[in-house]
């Protein structure tokens, strides 16, 4: 990734990412952590860009955004509540 170039991940490559922890030994993991390049060890916080409609990952180091991650709609994608959901029905 050239500097000052960001990256935009949709659905569809979130959802094909695996857990490339070494030490995890779950093969279903789907975690996925994101870190910057410029200071890999330094954290990052998510914040919402409501101009363009994207989730932007920034370094707490250099406060650059590093990653952005386009939500869906919620007419996109059926919410479907957990079954333990207390039912008042």
């Amino acid at each position: 990734m050239m500097s000052g170039e960001i990256d935009v991940l949709y659905k569809e490559q979130l959802d094909a990412t695996k857990c490339d922890n070494p030490e995890c030994n779950n093969p279903d993991c789907s975690v996925i952590v994101f870190h910057s390049e410029c200071h890999p060890e330094t954290p990052s916080w998510p914040t919402y860009d409501s101009s363009d409609g994207l989730i932007y990952f920034v370094c707490c180091e250099c406060q650059e955004r590093y990653l952005a991650v386009a939500p869906a709609s919620e007419f996109d994608i059926p919410l479907e509540l957990p079954k333990d959901v207390d039912d008042e029905s």
